[in-house]
């Protein structure tokens, strides 16, 4: 029998170990004592969840602890925490195993709570994804409480779910993550009472045209979050053009006298951005393909606060 069959045997009662062989028997006695205390630990973190599952996991579980002091600190802020928040910490680690640990472990006491407290409608996906990104290096712990709280603020609001929670959820590097961000930053500053939804999709018939982050109720201003923006003046012309393009197909959207408000972290040239606005309003209300109408269309660069317009 072979060392990985024998740890497959015995992965139960943790007696034996890849690297137990490395270091001579009294060396490979102390190993097995730290694996058992920390695999003790983690059955109890996991709590009620997926018992059945505990022993053939617990080997991968505990390989995936950065070290037993980590495990020790987690094992102790989910001990004081209340009830409701105790269930959700032991649900996230058995869903996650070592990376529901490292969140648990490196957010501090008032970001955990605000992880554990979310109560949107995804917010059990929300936290696995948190933890997940964390150990994937899509995130750190102060994006994680940053995006909770955002969340958190703009609860009820249609598509918050489809939208930047679903993208948050989904994400497969920073940039995703970042992008998310932004999004619910820029709508809890807009608030929560000012918004009419989130992450409207526009349809011609039944072929998807594009979608809108954020309208605003009563003047039904689309407002789309980005992260860099105007550094190329075909891909300022393209995204205009697919924007205002969703704006005009979507039925619960008005065209002629709307305004498109685009929020950028950084604008790259502000002559190409100015020049393609005049450009875009100027067409739009000469063509027949637009109808003839008006519309207001303004950049914000955040980094300056400048307001560019045509």
């Amino acid at each position: 029998m072979n060392q990985r069959q024998r740890c497959q045997i015995h992965v139960e009662d943790h007696s034996c170990h890849p690297d137990d062989r490395r270091n001579g028997p009294r060396s490979a006695r102390i190993a097995r004592n730290q694996r058992q205390r920390q695999g003790r630990t983690a059955a109890t973190l996991r709590g009620d969840y997926d018992r059945t599952n505990v022993a053939s996991g617990l080997f991968s579980l505990i390989l995936h602890f950065d070290s037993y002091k980590q495990l020790d600190r987690a094992v102790r802020k989910v001990d004081d925490l209340d009830a409701t928040r105790q269930r959700r910490a032991k649900q996230l680690i058995a869903e996650t195993d070592g990376a529901g640990i490292k969140l648990v472990d490196e957010l501090d006491g008032d970001g955990l709570q605000r992880v554990l407290d979310l109560e949107i409608n995804r917010a059990d996906e929300f936290r696995t994804a948190a933890a997940r990104n964390l150990d994937r290096g899509n995130a750190d712990t102060d994006d994680i409480e940053k995006f909770a709280t955002h969340a958190d603020n703009l609860e009820g609001v249609d598509g918050l779910n489809s939208g930047p929670v679903d993208d948050f959820i989904q994400a497969g590097d920073s940039g995703n993550v970042r992008g998310a961000l932004d999004e619910v930053r820029r709508a809890d500053e807009i608030g929560a009472a000012n918004i009419e939804r989130m992450n409207l999709e526009a349809y011609d018939r039944k072929e998807r045209v594009g979608e809108l982050d954020i309208q605003v109720k009563e003047s039904g201003k689309i407002v789309e979050s980005k992260g860099s923006f105007g550094y190329d003046e075909q891909q300022v012309r393209s995204q205009f053009n697919k924007k205002l393009s969703a704006m005009e197909e979507h039925d619960s959207v008005a065209f002629d006298g709307n305004t498109l408000e685009v929020r950028a972290n950084k604008i790259g040239d502000d002559d190409i951005v100015a020049s393609q606005i005049t450009q875009m309003e100027k067409d739009i209300s000469e063509m027949d393909e637009w109808n003839h109408a008006n519309v207001d269309i303004k950049v914000v660069d955040e980094s300056s606060d400048k307001i560019i317009t045509g």
